[in-house]
């Protein structure tokens, strides 16, 4: 029967009995066919309901799936008792294919045209100057699909710089090679463009660049094993950049792909409470050492109604300067404050009552 799905709300259990009325359904009819327009049988395609969270039975229908069909030996395909709302069309790709595109598609639409396509493998290794494999690299592999779409995949290579990707389009390929993880990374981005899949294993050779390193330390100066630093600035060119370098266990951090041109860094984490420090620096910089400042812990505890809210404001002079923190907590609970100040010298404490808890 070609009915469409429905429901009804508000039922009362103690009322019935209940009656559902179903109404005609629609049908999304269409084809799968490869580059050559030649017909692929024994594909699945599926379509589900766009926005679902609109319609509340279409949620539950969606337990049991989507309505699916199999194309037949032409390729064609027809899915029937539909509701009349958007749908998104997909289809499963079995081995040796890739997935196209979803389409959307209401009943009654003209018939769709999935177009499929078969997948290759790469493979290759990323190594540095001296032929040696570069660990931990990421491939990111982008092409353009037949129906004009951008598609990319991408893996990180293996302890010997190797790498496989089993799932890419016929080409031609872009190839780029970056760091797939934040750290000291000193190697110049590479792209690589018109690679055709398939072919003899794929060579790519990384090309050191250093523009900038350095290291962060704590306040005793041990590195900062938790540190990061933040990276902003523009080059020549005034585009303007921002970038987070994580630090490797001994506090070192290193970027290769700034241009030339003043930054400002900011080094942030480390130790508990640890305090920033920023400096401002001429990229090419390297051996830039930034130590984080010290913090002294206060803590305590607020004699108060147990319902009571509170702001703690601690003020303090450092360089002369008059400076101010803030904790909010509540009476029933102690409070633990970090003053980022060298010499704590003398604090002042208020206590501002900002409400209380229903």
């Amino acid at each position: 029967m070609d009915l469409a799905p429905g429901g009804v709300t508000d039922v009362a259990l103690e009322k019935g009995p209940h009656e559902i009325r179903l109404t005609p359904g629609g049908s999304i009819a269409g084809r799968v066919v490869d580059r050559d327009g030649s017909g692929l049988g024994g594909m699945a395609v599926r379509a589900t309901v766009d926005r679902a969270e609109d319609v509340w039975w279409t949620r539950y229908v969606g337990h049991f799936g989507a309505p699916t069909a199999i194309t037949d030996a032409e390729g064609r395909f027809r899915m029937a008792g539909l509701a009349q709302l958007a749908h998104t069309v997909s289809v499963d790709a079995p081995g040796g294919w890739l997935r196209p595109a979803p389409q959307s598609a209401r009943p009654g639409d003209a018939p769709l045209e999935m177009l499929m396509e078969r997948s290759h493998v790469l493979t290759g290794r990323v190594v540095d100057a001296q032929g040696e494999g570069v660990a931990q690299a990421s491939v990111l592999v982008t092409w353009t699909t037949a129906s004009g779409q951008s598609r990319q995949t991408g893996n990180s290579t293996g302890p010997d710089g190797t790498f496989a990707l089993a799932a890419v389009g016929g080409g031609p390929l872009q190839v780029q090679v970056k760091a797939s993880q934040a750290g000291p990374w000193p190697y110049k981005l590479l792209t690589m463009t018109g690679v055709q899949p398939g072919s003899a294993e794929l060579v790519l050779r990384l090309e050191s660049s250093i523009a900038l390193s350095g290291v962060v330390v704590n306040a005793d100066g041990t590195p900062a094993r938790r540190g990061s630093v933040w990276v902003r600035g523009s080059g020549p060119r005034g585009s303007a950049q921002s970038s987070l370098l994580r630090c490797d266990l001994e506090g070192r951090f290193m970027a290769s792909e700034l241009e030339p041109g003043e930054y400002l860094l900011q080094a942030m984490g480390g130790e508990r409470g640890a305090v920033a420090h920023e400096v401002t620096v001429h990229v090419p910089a390297t051996d830039v050492r930034l130590q984080l400042g010290r913090t002294w812990p206060i803590e305590g505890h607020v004699v108060s109604g147990s319902g009571a809210r509170y702001t703690l404001h601690f003020l303090y002079v450092e360089g002369g300067e008059r400076k101010s923190t803030g904790h909010g907590s509540s009476g029933s609970e102690p409070f633990l404050l970090w003053v980022p100040t060298e010499s704590p010298g003398t604090l002042w404490l208020s206590v501002e009552a900002t409400g209380e808890y229903a």
